[in-house]
């Protein structure tokens, strides 16, 4: 609604150094080293009081009246009451200041001088519902305004007529306010009047304005703090009462001050519960961030509402919103990934990192929008740009980005939901998630009633009840409700501060006296034992210690009864040693015992013949042959002693001792003129039963060569595929062994062979056993 005054221009003329600035709301700023502001005297009263202005000037009338534009209707008006029963549209101003000044002087008129605005918001609501009130228009054929603008409109060329209301009504006085003392050059007086202005005394151009006489019910404002008191609240009345619009958001500068302060306090006080509740540093760290840009954004939006001078600081503010309404519901998509991760790996991932830097593209993409117009395309030559713009592509991509950060933190809940024991508390959550993409949608779709509320106090309202709502369904653990557990617990345990004072203790708690507790914290950490044969622990925590006792009774009767078994054991032990003893010594006299009857019956045959060889010695024809024969065999039964013994110990011999064996053997025979050839190709171990056979083998062949004066005996002892043989070649045949002795039994059992060949005038005979016991070098 246009002011139609030239006041501005007599400003400029009468202060020439100074110069004009126009804000959104119309109000005029002249602005040099200071600044100085056209007001109301209703206005300047309260700032001189507070100090925030020095001086007052005053230079013109402003009385609040009804303008009746006769070439639109004929309708008779003489007063605010004729105003109910009349069928035209009637114009009314509620930019901030003109809605106090208008309001009060229509109460002034309907009520007196003890007047409230009841009746008058009264006659506007019955106005608006009869779709007859026009808010901020000069169009209208009844307009309810100040006499000097319907003035500038009579000498703009419309047919005005002023009525000055019967009842009464309110004039003001409005001028300068300033910190400085202002000096005006020219005739003041002179140009208002010219500018259709009425001056302080009344003095007017009667041409336009009503005589004197007809503004007798016209009064000045006298009592100001009855004025501010009682208009303090108008704009939201007008707001919520008669336009019945804004009913849920806050409507004035008061209003949005003590809403701002009022949210604020409550998200302070609600992200300090959640810090002092939460048990993970990440949900902690969403909390507090959470905290900041709820914070951040409202503070953000209450000094976008108190700049009024400012257009482009008011529209950098406001694309200030978009840094907090991109970055809320990345800390919400984050909280909805951490809420079940463990301590130290809360952590924002890659992918929410690399979201993040997205998010900021987007807020320097709002930044510049002046440049591309690509979020919001806005009409910076028109002072109402802020009220009269669209959306680009760029906010659709914006608004899309928010809402999938918020569809992503419900799936991530969703999916986390389901592997949760607490599946059925996870309703209110995920409701609270639904409601709020609901809310969105319908505040752009610009609902009515979701219109009406305040954007950035419900969003914050949401994401704190979404918060709390995954905390209390248990998805973020928190320390509540451990009062209850530590009271109900099984433990003993108790909690005591500095001064040896209990402060809260467990049920099951027994009162422990003074010099106890000194004893237990003197001994911390080592427990003290108690005449019950319970442990009293103390441990130092922030304000005091933490008692708790550990019984140990079972443990102790158990260790006695342990001391006492112990006790049986060992005494049984000795009992038990002396008897494993005596068993060992007779043992090892039967071991013994039957090792030697093993050895007797392993070398009684051989002592049979030893002896057998000697009585026959005597009577013998070559007592050289037999003489040889006796050696060897004294020589091989000591040498199967020695096998029989080395067998008992382990299963292998090396093959450099049986050779050594044999080389003994083929020494004695050299006494009966036999000489043995000996060619050996194995090395390392063979099994001591192979080594055995083979020293019988060899003794035998040895002994029936002597007998038979053989010169020439040829020893092969090789290994072939997978056998290992031992060949002996005499030079003349010495006969055949004894196809029922031992050593052919023998020779079975271990699974070996004898072979036979003829050579010319002799026989060569072999033995030989699998190779698998061989081990080469």
């Amino acid at each position: 609604m246009d002011d139609y005054s030239l006041y501005p221009k007599i400003v400029e003329q009468t202060l020439p150094s100074y110069t004009i600035e126009e804000s959104e709301n119309r109000a005029y700023y002249l602005v040099d080293d200071g600044a100085i502001a056209e007001v109301f005297d209703t206005q300047a009263d309260g700032a001189l009081q507070t100090g925030i202005a020095k001086y007052w000037y005053p230079h013109y009338l402003a009385t609040v009246i009804i303008a009746i534009d006769r070439d639109k209707t004929n309708t008779v008006v003489t007063g605010w009451n004729d105003l109910l029963d009349i069928k035209e549209e009637v114009a009314f101003s509620k930019t901030q200041g003109n809605d106090q000044m208008l309001t009060a002087a229509i109460s002034y008129g309907l009520e007196g001088e003890d007047y409230t605005l009841t009746k008058s918001i009264h006659l506007l609501t019955t106005l608006h519902k009869n779709s007859r009130l026009k808010i901020d228009s000069f169009d209208s054929p009844l307009i309810v305004c100040y006499d000097y603008q319907a003035a500038a409109l009579i000498d703009d060329g419309r047919n005005f007529e002023i009525i000055i209301p019967k009842e009464g009504t309110l004039t003001y006085e409005k001028g300068l306010l300033s910190n400085e003392d202002l000096v005006f050059q020219g005739d003041l007086e002179k140009l208002l009047l010219e500018s259709k202005f009425r001056l302080l005394d009344g003095e007017s151009d009667l041409s336009i304005y009503p005589d004197k006489i007809a503004y007798k019910p016209a009064v000045k404002v006298t009592d100001y703090k009855h004025f501010a008191k009682t208009t303090r609240n108008v704009s939201p009345l007008i707001e919520r009462q008669v336009l019945n619009s804004k009913r849920f958001m806050s409507v004035d500068y008061r209003e949005h001050l003590l809403f701002a302060l009022l949210y604020m306090i409550i998200v302070t006080i609600w992200v300090a519960s959640v810090l002092r509740r939460s048990m993970q540093r990440g949900i902690s760290y969403a909390a507090f961030f959470t905290g900041v840009i709820l914070n951040g954004w409202a503070l953000v939006r209450l000094i976008k509402y108190q700049v009024v001078v400012n257009d482009v600081l008011s529209r950098y503010l406001w694309y200030s919103y978009y840094i907090f309404q991109l970055s809320l519901p990345l800390v919400v998509l984050w909280m909805a990934w951490a809420i079940d991760k463990p301590k130290d790996e809360t952590f924002p991932p890659k992918w929410w990192r690399r979201l993040a830097v997205f998010i900021g593209v987007l807020i320097i993409f709002v930044f510049t929008n002046d440049l591309h117009s690509l979020v919001f395309h806005l009409d910076l030559s028109r002072p109402d740009w802020a009220k009269d713009y669209t959306y680009g592509l760029g906010y659709y991509i914006i608004l899309f980005v928010c809402m999938m950060n918020i569809a992503a933190a419900l799936v991530i809940l969703i999916k986390k939901s389901i592997r949760s024991p607490r599946i059925k508390r996870f309703i209110f959550p995920i409701t609270v998630f639904i409601l709020f993409g609901l809310y969105n949608y319908k505040y752009i779709m610009r609902d009515t009633f979701v219109y009406e509320t305040d954007l950035t106090i419900v969003t914050g309202i949401f994401v704190m009840l979404m918060f709390e709502a995954c905390i209390r369904s248990g998805l973020v653990p928190v320390n509540t409700k451990y009062i209850d557990i530590f009271t109900c617990s099984p433990l003993k345990i108790q909690i005591i501060d500095k001064e040896r004072k209990l402060v809260i203790a467990s049920s099951l708690a027994k009162l422990i006296s003074k010099d106890i507790i000194e004893k237990a914290i003197a001994s911390s950490p080592i427990p003290v034992l108690q005449e019950d044969e319970s442990l009293l622990f103390a441990n130092p925590i922030p304000g005091g210690y933490a008692l708790w006792n550990e019984d140990i009774s079972k443990i102790q009767h158990l260790h006695r009864k342990i001391q006492q078994s112990t006790k049986k054991l060992t005494e049984a032990n000795a009992i038990l040693a002396e008897e494993e003893k005596i068993k060992r010594m007779i043992n090892e006299k039967n071991a013994k015992k039957q090792l030697m009857e093993q050895l007797e019956a392993e070398i009684s045959e051989n002592i049979q013949r030893l002896s057998s060889m000697i009585e026959k010695l005597e009577h013998s024809r070559n007592h050289s042959i037999e003489t040889t024969r006796i050696a060897l065999l004294l020589c091989y039964t000591k040498r199967i002693c020695n096998l029989f013994f080395k067998e008992k110990e382990s299963q292998k011999i090396e093959a450099d001792e049986l050779i050594v064996y044999i080389d003994e053997l083929c020494k004695i025979a050299k006494y009966s003129n036999l000489q043995i050839a000996r060619v050996n190709e194995i090395s390392g171990s063979i099994p001591i039963r192979y080594a055995t056979i083979f020293y019988d083998f060899f003794y035998t062949v040895a002994d029936l060569a002597v007998q038979k004066s053989c010169p020439y005996i040829i020893v092969d002892i090789s290994t072939e595929e997978d056998e290992i043989t031992m060949r002996l070649l005499p030079s003349i045949e010495i006969g055949a062994l004894n196809a029922e002795s031992k050593l052919i039994e023998a020779i079975e059992i271990a699974k070996g062979k004898i072979t036979k060949k003829d050579i010319e005038d002799t026989i060569g005979i072999s033995i030989s056993f699998p190779k698998g016991g061989v081990e080469n070098d």
